[in-house]
């Protein structure tokens, strides 16, 4: 029999963010691991109790952010359907609080997978979400393309 606290360990000690929602429309944040905190930039007190999208809320200002909305859809797609769902590289800027004081949004991109977790009885319990912040490669890839553009537009 494995220890309980090697499951915690496990969660809290992966290098990529995790935490659990609660089942429903909301997606209360019911644990969050390390990588997740600092990805983020928050804390387990900020988060913990919170629906995500209170938390990570749709930047107001920008009428193309499309990332919550994203991720309502593949948390619906997992409860409806019983089963994982991806998303790949989503756009979805994140609050942060800028050197002014006041709270501003930071573009990120992060690919995710939803879960669901059954309980003994069969009951959705809880929907294990992680996802890895590709901000950095996504900007590489679109630099990349924007130099082989400029290249062509130089060679034509």
């Amino acid at each position: 029999m494995l220890p309980n606290n090697l499951f915690e360990s496990v969660f809290n000690r992966s290098p990529f963010g995790h935490y659990l929602l609660s089942p429903t429309p909301e997606a209360t944040i019911l644990a969050v691991n390390d990588a997740f905190l600092k990805a983020s930039a928050r804390t387990r007190n900020e988060l913990v109790g919170v629906s995500l999208f209170i938390a990570f809320p749709q930047d107001p200002d920008d009428p193309t952010d499309t990332g919550e909305a994203r991720l309502r859809d593949s948390l619906a797609r997992v409860r409806a359907s019983s089963r994982p769902d991806t998303l790949p590289a989503v756009r979805y800027p994140i609050p942060v609080v800028l050197p002014n004081g006041e709270t501003g949004f930071e573009e990120r991109f992060w690919t995710a997978t939803s879960t669901p977790i059954f309980g003994a009885d069969g009951e959705l319990v809880c929907i294990s979400h992680s996802n890895i912040d590709v901000t950095d490669q996504v900007n590489s890839e679109a630099a990349v393309r924007e130099s082989e553009k400029r290249f062509r537009a130089l060679t034509n």
